[in-house]
């Protein structure tokens, strides 16, 4: 796996960054409250960037008739089953990631994100699941690790 991003030009590298900013400070802000041990053992351990942007295929004109601009397509893998509930975790980040892009401006690559479990990745890599051999087999880069 590829764990570097110098195939993107330099604005695209720092709006990574505050994506993944904003990406922390969500999760953490959705596990402030929590009393139960496991939201307190909480974390993201990857977070994957896959599809245009790994690939270097990516389409960023906006100012043609169409208007088109690919996303960044991510895959976050959190460390327990119950933190991929979107709406307990993750809806607060969609929202803030649409706001960014669409009224605050300060993104211009909108994000499209899936949350699973390294379990689930695993399971999905034995079964054969299509979306989960792509990511692995195909070029793909790591934004984000903690191990």
């Amino acid at each position: 796996m590829k764990t570097d991003l110098d195939h993107l030009p330099a604005n695209k590298q720092r709006e990574l960054d505050r994506v993944k900013q904003i990406i922390f400070e969500e999760f953490e802000d959705a596990l402030a409250l929590g009393t139960m041990s496991w939201k307190k053992k909480g974390r993201i351990d990857k977070i994957i960037l896959y599809g245009s942007y790994a690939r270097g295929g990516w389409v960023d004109e906006p100012h043609t008739a169409k208007g088109y601009r690919s996303d960044f397509d991510l895959l976050i893998i959190v460390n327990d089953k119950r933190l991929t509930e979107k709406v307990d975790f993750w809806e607060k980040l969609e929202d803030r990631l649409i706001r960014e892009l669409a009224i605050d401006k300060t993104l211009k690559t909108p994000v499209n994100f899936i949350v699973h479990t390294l379990q689930e990745v695993n399971d999905g890599l034995a079964h054969g699941r299509y979306f989960f051999m792509d990511v692995v087999t195909g070029p793909h880069r790591v934004v984000r690790a903690i191990c």
